[in-house]
């Protein structure tokens, strides 16, 4: 008899960077390419604007910024489901990548340093590389998703 499977998440791996993290695909509703953006007064640094999606208007945050990294013009914009849309400005994607739930390890404190703790749900490696996998429920916090639903 076989022995079952063993049960995997897959993740969008995407570049800030030298840094490679990871979001749940299942988070993800589309990877979309930079578009005019408009400018928001009086809002946090992160915040690089609204665009329109399909009639949706989604915020658009810059994770470079969010974590405290110099702004980068080029990259993608990831858009997730949190519980309403949020696109995230990240320098490039690269993959989606399996991850078995057993590799998935904590993240160490050192990686503190560069992302707050509470956003990362551990770490992975992929082809020699380590991921951080990031909680997408976690990138903001409460009362910032609050303002988000108001614009």
């Amino acid at each position: 008899m076989a022995a079952p499977a063993a049960k995997a998440r897959q993740y969008l791996v995407f570049v800030l960077g030298a840094t490679r993290f990871g979001l749940p695909i299942e988070a993800v509703a589309e990877v979309v390419t930079p578009r005019e953006l408009t400018a928001l007064p009086q809002t946090p640094g992160f915040l690089k604007g609204l665009m329109r999606l399909r009639e949706q208007v989604v915020p658009v945050i810059d994770l470079r910024s969010r974590f405290g990294l110099d702004e980068s013009p080029v990259g993608r914009w990831i858009v997730v489901k949190s519980p309403s849309l949020v696109a995230y400005h990240v320098d490039r994607v690269d993959e989606v990548a399996d991850c078995p739930d057993a590799d998935l390890q904590p993240a160490p404190p050192a990686a503190a340093a560069f992302v707050p703790a509470g956003f990362l749900a551990g770490v992975f490696s992929r082809d020699q590389n380590l991921v951080l996998a990031l909680k997408p429920e976690m990138l903001l916090t409460r009362d910032e998703k609050a303002k988000l639903k108001t614009m």
